[in-house]
């Protein structure tokens, strides 16, 4: 069997918090600005703490997932910021028992609240993939956006896993 190489970027939606950090954020810097005017130039230390500090908040949360399948394992990175990669999560097609778009009715049976969700998806609720298997020796639903072309190609790897339609 010929190897396997497909990698798919997925840009996770701003929570709620995440927004409201960043507005507080900014506001923070502003008001750090306002103090530096009245009271002069030590809390221009304050300012310089407050933008370090709103750099660290877009950092984290700016997060993006990796896809990378190959050959029968997919591995998952999250990237913050679009700088710093971290491997997040690996796992064999050989504990996967099925692989199916959320709306399938074959996945329904790991709908069940002692199956442990991995959502790596953006969170806009478009066509998300869950793999149903078993990680660790738990039941695990990993939910997941691939492209056309990533879902292909663990169809073609596993047909009788992996369900497109």
């Amino acid at each position: 069997m010929e190897d396997t190489f497909v990698e798919c970027l997925v840009k996770t939606r701003t929570s709620m918090l995440g927004n409201l950090a960043r507005v507080g954020g900014i506001l923070l810097i502003l008001l750090s600005f306002g103090t530096v005017i009245f009271l002069a130039g030590y809390c221009l230390i304050v300012v310089f703490f407050a933008a370090y500090l709103e750099y660290l908040i877009w950092h984290w949360t700016s997060v993006e997932y990796e896809y990378a399948f190959i050959s029968g394992e997919l591995d998952v990175d999250r990237i913050l910021g679009q700088r710093s990669r971290k491997r997040f999560f690996t796992v064999s097609f050989d504990t996967i028992e099925i692989a199916a778009y959320e709306e399938d009715e074959r996945i329904r049976g790991y709908m069940n609240p002692d199956v442990t969700v991995m959502d790596f998806s953006s969170g806009t609720g478009e066509r998300c993939m869950a793999l149903c298997g078993t990680a660790d020796g738990h039941r695990v639903r990993i939910m997941i956006e691939p492209d056309q072309e990533m879902a292909e190609a663990m169809a073609k790897y596993a047909p009788k896993k992996v369900f497109l339609s």
